[in-house]
C-alpha cells in the first residue's frame, strides 16, 4: 500500500479470503520489508488470504518460486470457478 510508514492505511471493504501473493528480497533497495510485512496485516485485517515470501539472497525483482507461487493461485482461483 502506498503511504509513509506507520499511516492508518486500510483497504476499503471486506475482502473476503481473496488470496494473495507478497514476494520481496530483504535487500530490496526499492521497497522495504517492513512496508510490505504492514501492508500484509493490513489486506489480512480486510480478511485477504496472504502468503509473504521474504527472500534473503536476492534484489529487487522477480524469481522463479514467486512465478511458481503466483501461477499456482491463479491455477487455484480458476479451477474454482470452472
Amino acid at each position: 500500500l502506498f503511504g509513509a510508514p506507520g499511516a492508518a492505511r486500510m483497504p476499503a471493504g471486506s475482502l473476503d479470503g481473496l488470496p494473495m501473493f507478497f514476494g520481496i528480497a530483504e535487500a530490496d533497495d526499492w521497497i522495504p520489508v517492513d512496508a510490505v510485512r504492514e501492508t500484509v496485516v493490513a489486506f489480512q485485517r480486510a480478511g485477504a488470504r496472504c502468503d509473504l515470501h521474504v527472500y534473503d539472497d536476492e534484489e529487487h525483482g522477480i524469481n522463479e518460486d514467486e512465478i511458481v507461487a503466483v501461477r499456482s493461485l491463479l491455477t487455484d482461483l480458476l479451477e474454482r470457478t470452472a
